[in-house]
């Protein structure tokens, strides 16, 4: 039997061959299509993964009894809105010292198709005021505060349908390599302690190893993440979606190429 499935209806006397089922199905030649359960929208023809010709539905609620015209998905193909996650938690401030930017974002999870609505804005700014502010440009490295985010976040970054920054700005390729960094935690506030939505803080204790990995965007002009750190001397981090949630930490070494994979990673923002 071929795959397009056909019935004879008389034609000036004769038989010839027509698309049957949902297509056409209308007596003005149009095609039948229904929104939800409607008991007479209903065609001659197979149903899917039947073969049996007889009645077979051209609505919607066809598609959870099971009982839909075979050209229904093809003929009766229902619009799909946008789909887009969550915000994210808001970024850390763009400056080291005085006003600056901070950046949140959302991801596409399912593409508009058939008409259906069309996404969003997926990154928004806001102002921001950073007080990591010093007058001796040797310490500033020290004071300059890592802000940081669990690993899954990562993946708006490595898939560029999903990746706003880099389709707002325009970047094809990455500039620099991206490289990861481990530190060995000296001190947590309190902070991380009370959080109730972001239980990821509870694996941040004192005296762990952990993981970080710089990539775009979060790389300045010159390649490096912020705060990415001094060898062997304590710096600062904190982490952006936990308010109050921040401490000191070590960095034990640095490594490139690399991909980190301890179990317990984050990325620097």
């Amino acid at each position: 039997m071929n795959n397009l499935l056909l019935i004879l209806v008389p034609f000036l006397g004769l038989f010839v061959k027509v698309d049957a089922f949902c297509s056409g199905a209308n007596s003005d030649g149009s095609d039948l299509c229904c929104d939800g359960a409607v008991l007479n929208c209903t065609a001659e023809g197979y149903q899917i993964d039947s073969t049996s010709y007889g009645i077979c539905y051209c609505d919607s609620h066809c598609i959870s009894t099971k009982d839909c015209c075979v050209d229904y998905d093809r003929t009766c193909k229902q619009p799909q809105d946008c789909v887009v996650n969550d915000w994210s938690h808001w970024s850390g401030c763009n400056a080291q010292c005085g006003i600056g930017h901070a950046v949140r974002l959302r991801y596409v999870e399912i593409e508009a198709e058939e008409g259906g609505k069309p996404c969003p804005e997926t990154i928004q700014k806001r102002a921001c005021m950073s007080l990591y502010c010093d007058d001796e440009p040797k310490k500033k490295k020290k004071l300059n505060a890592a802000h940081i985010l669990p690993y899954h976040y990562r993946k708006g970054r490595i898939n560029p349908k999903w990746n706003a920054i880099t389709n707002l700005i325009g970047i094809d390729e990455p500039k620099y390599s991206s490289y990861c960094v481990t530190f060995t935690i000296q001190k947590v506030n309190k902070g991380c302690r009370n959080q109730v939505s972001t239980k990821w803080t509870d694996v941040i204790t004192k005296g762990t190893e952990l993981c970080v990995q710089c990539e775009e965007p979060a790389m300045k002009d010159d390649g490096l993440c912020r705060g990415d750190g001094v060898q062997g001397e304590r710096t600062r981090w904190t982490a952006i979606d936990s308010p109050g949630c921040r401490g000191r930490w070590i960095r034990k070494n640095i490594e490139q190429p690399c991909t980190c994979n301890t179990g317990s990673d984050f990325i620097f923002v």
